[in-house]
């Protein structure tokens, strides 16, 4: 018995000593770097920059950098660090990997999808490019920066935009955030909406005018509540299909009504009339 007992401590302490999560250095420690990337005076900014921006906002950053995984992949240790450091709602959480060369950034449950786009521009324009340079210190500098600009603003901010680029993707991701559907499905729900409704101001006739309007409504509509808008989206598209249905079958019934009618300048018998004048 004292055996097994035995064994299974030993399994318990491998498993403790397997998460993967680093310890946390302490209650208020906002930047943990196990894998010594930044310099001592890269730290000291950094610690003093997070301090004072987390004193002032309720949204907390904490940049953490590990020397290897002891997770599948980064997202999986970010996730399993935000839960055993047990941060907040609205915390957010820069996560680095220096062997995998893998970085994360985890956001709490009040950051809405739409904030994905943000945090995929930090890592693409500010994390990634000096990581590739050899310049990890950089990278969790400018990286934190950036971060700590959205997490003074808080969740419920707009989403920055420096280009106009920047401004249609973010118009994108806020529908996305609504609706579930990909950003770039909600743009082009937009564009076909918008397209619509100006070809419903062309001169063309009533019916396809309205069918126009009102389907284009439907698509703007449908980037701002999904099921029940893309259900009448449907209903819309198939009256549509209906409508244009019945009108090429009554365009062709007229044509062959006209076909069919007796000439008058032809008799019964199917030869030229003649005229007489006296």
């Amino acid at each position: 018995m004292r055996k097994w007992i035995g064994v299974l401590s030993l399994l318990l302490m491998l498993g403790a000593g397997a998460t993967p999560a680093p310890p946390r250095p302490g209650p208020n420690a906002y930047v943990a770097d196990y894998a010594h990337l930044l310099s001592f005076e890269q730290k000291a900014n950094l610690i003093r920059l997070v301090g004072e921006q987390n004193a002032r906002s309720d949204a907390h950053l904490f940049v953490v950098t590990v020397e290897r995984l002891k997770a599948r992949d980064v997202q999986e240790a970010a996730k399993a660090c935000f839960s055993e450091w047990e941060l907040g709602e609205a915390d957010v959480l820069l996560f680095l990997s220096a062997s995998e060369r893998q970085a994360r950034i985890h956001l709490g449950v009040n950051w809405s999808s739409r904030w994905d786009m943000e945090m995929r521009r930090i890592l693409r324009d500010a994390v990634v490019p000096a990581c590739e340079q050899g310049d990890c210190g950089r990278a969790l500098m400018d990286g934190s920066q950036r971060l700590l600009a959205v997490t003074g603003a808080g969740p419920s901010a707009s989403l920055p935009a420096r280009t106009w680029l920047e401004s249609l993707e973010n118009l994108g991701a806020t529908a996305s955030s609504r609706t579930g559907f990909s950003w770039q499905m909600c743009l082009v729900f937009m564009g076909g909406g918008v397209v619509l409704i100006l070809c419903s101001l062309l001169p063309i006739g009533t019916g396809p005018r309205l069918f126009a309007a009102t389907l284009g409504l439907v698509m703007l509509v449908s980037c701002y509540s999904a099921q029940g808008v893309l259900s009448a989206f449907w209903v819309v598209g198939g009256l549509g299909i209906l409508w244009v249905a019945g009108s090429l079958i009554q365009a062709g019934y007229q044509a062959g009504a006209r076909f069919s009618q007796p000439d008058s300048s032809v008799n019964d018998y199917g030869s030229p009339t003649e005229s007489w004048y006296s």
